[in-house]
């Protein structure tokens, strides 16, 4: 017995839909990743930031925002990060505040007129005028950022990818 199968017809509907997929689907997933894995590389180095620096991780994602999301037609994802000097009140926010620290010494806490809260220094043995203590951030910060885009980006972005198209091929 004798099977004869025409495969020309096949193939130009595999082939038909194949294009379907580069033309539609592929953009689509990309731009969906692309924001995915922008949000997850945020989300990771803001906190090990934080963890790194001591300090709560809302100071860290009040530094941090989107400008640029992906879309079909604009596939790339833009994170600012301004980590400049970071006021040495924030550190004890998040571990209770202890002055007498070496690394704050010959400072005081006091609370301004406006209510704002920080500590400071005097910049001679006058009682005014006085300085606010901060902390540089951005070394830090900007080590920890690069580590994390470096590492974790590609790779998040193969594994989301890779589950998504296959998620959209089985539909």
């Amino acid at each position: 017995m004798a099977l004869v199968l025409n495969v020309k017809s096949n193939v130009k509907a595999m082939t038909r839909d194949l294009n379907k997929v580069q033309k539609r689907i592929v953009p689509k997933i990309t731009a969906q990743v692309l924001n995915h894995t922008a949000r997850k590389v945020k989300t990771k180095a803001k906190r090990e930031i934080a963890a790194a620096m001591g300090i709560a991780q809302k100071h860290v994602a009040k530094r941090m925002k989107f400008i640029v999301s992906a879309s079909r037609t604009n596939l790339r994802t833009v994170i600012i990060a301004w980590f400049m000097n970071i006021f040495a009140i924030k550190f004890g926010e998040a571990k209770g505040l202890k002055v007498d620290v070496p690394t704050f010494s010959k400072k005081f806490v006091a609370t301004m007129p406006s209510g704002h809260k920080g500590i400071f220094s005097r910049k001679s043995a006058k009682r005014l005028p006085i300085d606010e203590t901060s902390v540089p951030m951005n070394p830090i910060a900007e080590t920890i950022m690069v580590r994390t885009i470096n590492t974790f980006a590609l790779k998040e972005f193969v594994k989301e990818f890779n589950r998504r198209l296959s998620v959209a091929l089985r539909r």
